[in-house]
């Protein structure tokens, strides 16, 4: 049939119904309008069931034409995109949520925040001849393409899901099968496809400080490489807080070594991993609690984690080194390190009296030794608790010398301290002990950005069910790799309790 033929039809329909309604627009029609406007009125829903037969009947064979022409043995691996601004993929891709930004691909989430992913030679342009590379970029490309999105969010509402990633696998067509097995994860699960990905990292960066405050990059590599400064000596501190170093120089530049000089500062990309489990209940009820909790508490167990171990890691084969395990951490500022001691008027503590000023003026000082370049940015990050000690502090006449927050009629603002606001975080140490580990460390101060979180954009799902079935429960894995490290030690400052 000619669906033009059927719309044309359907339009006339539709108007002389109108003219008949206009004509007569009381309450009832006469017999022989009633009955011309009811013959029309159900040639018209049939009209509309004949032109949407038609429009799949088109569909379907779009879909067929493309299988086959993916199917072509050029096509056998995933295409690249090509962002010129005019190709079907790049206004697919637009249209679908992505953005390309400075060479990234970003995507904006349900909840207004922007998540960059991807840079734009990862789906453009020719393979990389390295092979980690080349194989991140194909599964990168693959898993942006329709078909697999679809095959993924099938096995994933699979009612067989309860009973393994597996066994949801097998209820899907060859076609299917063999779109989701080229996002096989080595620790059998399948990759997340980029939209979810970018819903996931929304809510981990919403919960985790040290993603507000570092700088985040992506890599396409399991190590990440950058040279990063090495100042010769306590009285040659870090007075550059870029990656380029400027001199002065003549019209015929000698070559000679600019102080700071540089050594190169690597990040391996470690694995993270978020767990939770689900009544196979509440999955036979709704099957979209299983993305649910992919995004939401998924994301937040991953960003704490995260925070954990860019805070407070211990370096080592399996977490990066956080700010708290820096070499230079527990040792002094006047020794080319990053400590500054804030014990107060009771021993091992955070406190002043009255007639003690204790902590307080240490505070004040430990900011100061902070460089200039970096003071702008500065932030504190410490536990709750310990902002509250430090709200208590007060002058000689019993005044606080720092608010816990300002007053407003709008809300409670953030606590200042300084003039740099406070990010509270249980992974900070506390106090009541001389510092000697990173646990007995109580403020970290400074510009965060110089603390480096390196991700790679492909996360993986994995279904457990057997260790669960006991308890008729369904277990959920989430799999990410991040790394992190301290580019520039000297934009930090620890506030310790010093022996």
């Amino acid at each position: 049939m000619d669906v033009a033929l059927l719309n044309e039809e359907l339009e006339q329909n539709v108007v002389r119904r109108q003219r008949i309604r206009d004509q007569h627009a009381g309450p009832t029609m006469p017999a022989d309008a009633k009955s011309e406007f009811e013959t029309l009125t159900k040639r018209s829903e049939a009209l509309i069931n004949l032109i949407e037969v038609e429009k799949q009947k088109v569909y379907d064979k779009q879909l067929d034409e493309q299988k086959a022409y993916l199917d072509e043995p050029v096509y056998k691996t995933p295409r690249s995109m090509a962002f010129d601004g005019d190709s079907a993929d790049t206004k697919q891709l637009l249209s679908a949520g992505w953005e390309v930004k400075g060479g990234m691909i970003t995507r904006r989430t349900s909840f207004g925040m922007e998540v960059p992913m991807y840079g734009e030679e990862v789906l453009r342009g020719p393979l990389p001849d390295d092979q980690e590379r080349k194989e991140y970029f194909l599964k990168t490309r693959h898993v942006f393409q329709p078909e697999y999105r679809d095959a993924w969010i099938k096995w994933l509402n699979s009612p067989f899901i309860k009973m393994g990633g597996m066994a949801a696998f097998s209820q899907l067509s060859n076609a299917e099968q063999k779109a989701l097995s080229e996002g096989l994860d080595p620790n059998g699960g399948y990759t997340v496809p980029p939209d979810i990905q970018a819903e996931i990292g929304g809510r981990r960066a919403q919960v985790s400080i040290m993603r507000q405050l570092a700088t985040v990059r992506q890599t396409n590599r399991d190590v990440w490489q950058q040279p990063m400064y090495a100042p010769a000596s306590s009285t040659n501190r870090n007075i550059f807080s870029d990656g380029f170093i400027a001199d002065w120089v003549g019209e015929t530049p000698t070559q000679s070594d600019i102080d700071p000089s540089f050594e190169m500062f690597i990040i391996n990309i470690r694995k993270l991993r978020a767990k939770t489990t689900l009544s196979n209940d509440l999955i036979a009820d709704s099957v979209g609690n299983l993305l649910s909790d992919l995004s939401a508490r998924g994301g937040r167990s991953l960003g704490l984690k995260e925070d954990q171990g860019f805070i407070a890691g211990a370096g080592g084969s399996l977490e990066p080194l956080g700010i708290l395990n820096h070499n230079l951490a527990l040792t002094a500022t006047s020794s080319d390190g990053m400590a500054y001691d804030v014990e107060g008027s009771s021993s091992n503590a955070i406190s002043n009296s009255v007639s003690d000023a204790g902590s307080a003026p240490k505070i004040k000082a430990m900011t100061y030794t902070l460089p200039s370049q970096y003071a702008g940015n500065a932030s504190w990050i410490m536990r709750r608790g310990i902002q509250g000690d430090i709200a208590a502090l007060v002058d000689a006449n019993g005044r606080p010398f720092w608010n816990s927050y300002l007053e407003s009629g709008f809300g409670r603002p953030q606590m200042v301290i300084e003039g740099a606001p406070v990010f509270n975080s249980e992974f900070v140490g506390t106090d009541g002990n001389i510092s000697t580990t990173a646990a007995t460390i109580p403020l970290i101060y400074g510009d965060i950005s110089a603390y480096h979180i390196i991700e790679r954009s492909q996360l993986s799902v994995r279904i457990l069910n057997e260790r669960y079935a006991d308890t008729d429960q369904t277990g959920l894995i989430l799999f990410s790799r991040v790394g992190g490290g301290l580019w520039n030690y000297d934009a930090i400052r620890t506030g310790i309790i010093a022996a």
